[in-house]
């Protein structure tokens, strides 16, 4: 059976002739009306790999939820992720429903060594977080 990846990374769709892999190109929602194609491509598909993208990744994440985890495995790449702010409600309650969705991926793959700070500000377990180092 062919794993069916849900991604942007432009680079995959020439791996598209590998053996087992079906490649479909990620389609983010911006707005209300593109939710359904979201959800249903999370339906059809295996694995949906975010590369870069934390505004892709938190979208992916609710489309996830929605779906009571009956679609697409997520794996977070390289998601370069700020020091949140928290001076405001407004602020700390929305760091909240981040921290909430993060629970969804099952994997963050980053390129550098010093991941600390994502499980201290975003609550994503150290075994949930695998680094490849480029130095």
């Amino acid at each position: 059976m062919a794993l069916r990846l849900l991604t942007k990374l432009p680079e995959l769709s020439q791996a598209d002739n590998a053996k087992d892999l079906t490649i479909t190109a990620l389609q983010t929602p911006s707005r209300l009306s593109e939710w359904a194609s979201l959800l249903k491509a999370m339906k059809q598909h295996d694995l949906a790999l975010i590369n870069c993208g934390a505004p892709e990744l938190i979208k992916v994440c609710f489309a996830r939820w929605l779906l009571f985890g009956r679609c697409a495995q997520i794996v977070s790449l390289d998601t370069v992720l700020p020091i949140p702010k928290t001076n405001n409600l407004k602020q700390r309650l929305k760091l909240g429903v981040v921290r909430w969705l993060f629970n969804q991926p099952k994997l963050f793959i980053e390129y550098f060594r010093r991941t600390e700070g994502y499980t201290k500000h975003y609550g994503i377990p150290a075994e949930n977080l695998v680094t490849f180092p480029l130095r």
